[in-house]
């Protein structure tokens, strides 16, 4: 008697579990959430499927939200890729879409026929167009925290980094040309796919710019980039007397009087 009134009394507390969503989404955007404006947008989909087999689609829903626009409405931009999805499957997609302007709305949502199962709000930080966006990768730490905070030159304003692993590293040169920059420091680039050192030639040769640490692990750090984008071939370390020339090119005193060692 008294578990029947609990249940009477408190239903809520029982729900059957099979009426937890079956399907999960999680949308990731940008390189580390930026997105450049006037240029394309990277979106990682993981799917994870506990429900009926699934045969639809992944659309991101592009909306233009400015007003004053008078009676136009512009219609939506999508961009969809196919999703098929068994019971108890799981699916990772990499989507790219162009971002033309700054009033924009971004949503993600899985559809079978005209069904939406889930739909979400993509959620990325814009990057005007006179911003530097420098892609990071490195296993230093906040060696390198102060890039943010370099005075530049006119018209530019301010440089925004995206910390990056190696697998976030593009294999599509238009996806590359949304980043002003790429640093690498202190960190293992063997593992590049060569899509992604196809894609990091073509980029240099339409101007990108790529920036190479140096250090203790620099062997494992130029090991895996393509060798035509180094200006030099590092094969060991020498002994110099002083460090005068290196303080010269940096316009900062060099650190002691030397010697020092030197990647040759």
């Amino acid at each position: 008697a008294v578990l029947l009134l609990c249940l009477v009394l408190a239903p809520e507390l029982y729900t059957p579990a099979a009426a937890a969503t079956p399907v999960q989404m999680l949308v990731r955007a940008g390189f580390d959430g930026a997105g450049k404006v006037g240029g394309w947008l990277p979106i990682d989909i993981d799917i994870r499927n506990d429900g009926d087999d699934i045969e639809g689609e992944v659309q991101i829903v592009i909306q233009d939200t400015a007003t004053n626009r008078g009676t136009y409405t512009p219609a939506p931009t999508v961009f969809s890729v196919p999703a098929v999805l068994p019971r108890r499957g799981r699916k990772h997609l990499q989507m790219e879409v162009r971002l033309p302007n700054t009033g924009q709305r971004i949503r993600a949502r899985l559809v079978q026929g005209d069904d939406v199962l889930l739909e979400q709000d993509v959620q990325f930080t814009r990057v005007a167009g006179g911003d530097l966006l420098c892609g990071l990768l490195s296993r230093t730490g906040a060696a390198l925290e102060f890039i943010p905070t370099l005075e530049l030159p006119p018209p530019l304003r301010r440089v925004r980094l995206a910390r990056m692993e190696l697998t976030d590293v593009p294999s599509r040169p238009q996806l590359m040309s949304s980043l002003d920059c790429l640093v690498i420091d202190n960190m293992p680039t063997a593992g590049l796919t060569d899509g992604q050192r196809d894609a990091l030639n073509t980029w240099v040769a339409n101007g990108g710019l790529v920036i190479v640490g140096g250090g203790a692990g620099w062997q494992r750090t130029l090991a895996g980039l393509p060798s035509d984008l180094l200006p030099v071939r590092v094969s060991g370390t020498a002994t110099v007397d002083d460090l005068a020339n290196l303080a010269q090119f940096g316009r900062e005193p060099a650190p002691g009087g030397g010697p020092g060692l030197s990647d040759v």
